[in-house]
């Protein structure tokens, strides 16, 4: 007997964030979440208006894999709590990007007529570097580069933040990694398709697998992301106070077909014949 990940099990249809459970608070976004089979977005509760790229199952829950082309993207409309996102925010992503990936957007949010909002991406420079853009109102942008060579080809959970006023940071695994400054605010995306796996010209395209990705309506403390670090599906439990995901998603599959066939048993009574004791009356 073996044991496999029955990605059916994540939470389904309707299944709430709990406002209680840790990280809750100010959560704006989370995919893939709600959905059986398609990203949902938590504060909308809105299915993804188009996506290309189907979830499947790992040891770190549900997974969308991305191929490096404008073929492979999702796109989220009508979602209120990422387009009226402005100031302080915090966006997290659990993906393994690749070492040859360049300039791979894994989520934006300016749509295609504005430079609202802000995109996180991978390699922008091809340095293999982690990089936070955000733009305010009459599209003055700001950036946090990482050092180089922090995209390994490993899987990693990656964050940044933006206060709100003059600072982003970037972490990998709830370690620092890079800042920058920025005092000119961030503008609300606006009502624009939001791209996960590309920009909104459909390049700059993901590549490799992505387990979740959440956003927060505040600056996230260094604390807080170092709960989650580098361990991928405790978000589960930060979020739905539900057990990690790879602990909810083993079941037991059987390693070979075929049919069943019960024990055969047989009972075989004692040998021998019982006699009653001899009693005599007077």
């Amino acid at each position: 007997m073996g044991f496999g990940y029955s990605y059916g099990r994540k939470p389904t249809i309707g299944t709430p964030v709990r406002p209680s459970a840790p990280l809750a608070q100010g959560l704006v976004s989370w995919f893939p979440l709600l959905g059986e089979g398609v990203p949902v977005d938590y504060a909308g509760q809105v299915a993804a208006a188009s996506s290309t790229v189907p979830w499947t199952g790992s040891p770190y829950g549900p997974q969308l894999t991305f191929a490096g082309n404008s073929s492979t993207y999702c796109n989220v409309t009508n979602n209120p709590g990422l387009s009226n996102l402005s100031g302080a925010f915090t966006v997290m992503v659990a993906a393994q990007p690749p070492t040859i990936l360049s300039n791979g957007h894994v989520i934006n949010t300016w749509g295609s007529t504005t430079s609202h909002g802000f995109a996180l991406m991978f390699n922008h420079n091809a340095n293999h570097e982690l990089e936070l853009l955000v733009f305010d109102a009459v599209g003055m942008s700001g950036n946090a580069i990482s050092s180089s060579n922090v995209i390994d080809g490993n899987a990693h959970v990656w964050a940044a933040t933006y206060d709100g006023s003059s600072l982003i940071s970037l972490y990998r695994d709830g370690i620092a990694i890079g800042s920058g400054a920025y005092t000119h605010g961030m503008a609300a995306p606006g009502s624009d398709v939001k791209y996960i796996g590309c920009n909104a010209s459909l390049g700059a395209n993901l590549s490799g697998p992505l387990w979740w990705l959440a956003i927060w309506n505040y600056a996230l403390s260094p604390a807080a992301i170092s709960q989650i670090g580098g361990d991928i599906p405790s978000i589960y439990q930060h979020l739905h106070g539900r057990p990690r995901y790879a602990e909810m998603a083993a079941t037991p599959t059987p390693t070979s077909t075929g049919v069943w066939t019960p024990p055969q048993l047989s009972w075989t009574p004692p040998q021998g014949a019982w006699t009653p004791p001899q009693q005599t009356w007077s």
